[in-house]
């Protein structure tokens, strides 16, 4: 029978097998390692695609809280210009409040309050973004304009990857390369290997 030379897929070294073999191994040594190591590729895969979805996930909850910041920040500067009545004093003019119901003394302590409670929620999201802005300053230029323009504009919702193509002047497919790209690095930093 006519015999040929292949490479052992594992370690690389020439063997001879026959012409009609299939063997892309040169000993059940290295076809051992080879299944060894598909199982810890495989399981590192799954463990990657993981933390991409994690990563995803994080960023989309950090889109909306970013677009939650401006609402609450309109919402204040709202209740500050209604707050014009908070130096009179509605007794001295005779004005008093039953029982059970509100006087616009209270309803100017609840707008106060909602302010406060509004500027404690724009800090907490300002400290999340923050703890993502030290993953993003590691990216390339590109990566990080196209992670802004899917995530952090202040349009009504994430900008898809069409828009981002057309906007900054990059084919699709450029702008899904860079895309997985930062998506994959951010992982990386974020929760590792």
């Amino acid at each position: 029978m006519a015999k040929k030379r292949k490479n052992c897929s594992w370690c690389g070294k020439g063997f001879s097998v026959d012409v009609e073999s299939r063997d892309i191994f040169c000993s059940l040594e290295c076809a051992e390692k080879f299944e060894n190591g598909k199982d810890m590729y495989i399981y590192s895969e799954s463990k990657n695609n993981n933390n991409i979805e994690k990563t995803k996930k994080m960023l989309s909850d950090l889109s909306w809280k970013f677009r939650r910041k401006k609402i609450l920040q309109e919402e204040n500067e709202i209740l500050k210009v209604k707050d014009f009545a908070g130096n009179i004093n509605f007794n001295e003019l005779g004005i008093k409040g039953k029982s059970g119901y509100k006087t616009l003394d209270d309803l100017i302590i609840e707008d106060e309050q909602k302010i406060f409670l509004n500027e404690c929620e724009i800090i907490s999201i300002d400290r999340k973004i923050k703890s993502i802005e030290i993953f993003l300053d590691k990216l390339e230029k590109s990566e990080y304009d196209v992670l802004m323009l899917k995530y952090f504009t202040d349009g009504k919702k994430e900008m898809i990857l069409r828009d981002i193509a057309e906007k900054s002047n990059f084919s699709l497919p450029t702008v899904k390369r860079k895309y997985d790209s930062a998506i994959e690095k951010i992982a990386i930093y974020k929760f590792g290997e």
